[in-house]
């Protein structure tokens, strides 16, 4: 190969690297755009369902009261509880996922593992809970339905064996507001 040749290839190739890093640039500023339009777009929406806040739950069977549960719903669709059915060593906060079904009326499901009350330790089994809940018009309070299975042979209670349905809970929730008063 003679030096211009060399040459002519050398600068071939750099406008081949200068073409393809210019198309890599603005592919990426255009994917950076697109996922941050997308992803505030998405977030935004959601954190305005009046489900999104922190709420006291209490769950009843037959009008007699069986749990009370203080529980977060989150703009990303996650959910947390804090109830006083399980003991401490259970670590007793767990997470669920919501999903909106239609004009202020949201489902869950929340599943769980079950701890030997006396050791701490998973025992092998899980268990889920589903909530069907419609949030008042002026957002401060819910009612819904609850239902489940528990407890389920392994860690998945979706897809193990076992377990047994329950339902013919109701719920009914106060959203906890700031009270302003009350800060330092």
């Amino acid at each position: 190969m003679t030096h211009a040749t060399k040459s002519t290839s050398t600068t071939q190739m750099a406008a081949l690297l200068k073409s393809t890093l210019g198309y890599c640039a603005r592919l990426a500023l255009a994917g950076s755009i697109a996922l941050a339009v997308l992803g505030f777009a998405a977030s935004s929406a959601s954190a305005e369902e009046p489900i999104v806040g922190l709420w006291e739950i209490t769950v009843s069977f037959g009008g007699n009261v069986v749990d009370n549960v203080f529980t977060g719903w989150t703009s990303d669709g996650l959910e947390f509880d804090q109830d006083t059915g399980s003991p401490i060593l259970t670590g007793y906060i767990c997470y669920g996922h919501w999903i909106k079904l239609k004009s202020r009326t949201y489902g869950l499901t929340h599943p769980y593992y079950k701890y030997d009350p006396v050791s701490g330790l998973w025992n092998g089994t899980s268990g889920y809970f589903n909530y069907t809940v419609t949030v008042s018009k002026d957002g401060k309070t819910f009612a819904g339905k609850e239902n489940g299975l528990d407890p389920v042979t392994g860690a998945n209670p979706y897809t193990g064996t076992g377990g047994t349905p329950f339902s013919g809970l109701t719920l009914s929730a106060t959203k906890i507001e700031v009270d302003k008063s009350l800060l330092p």
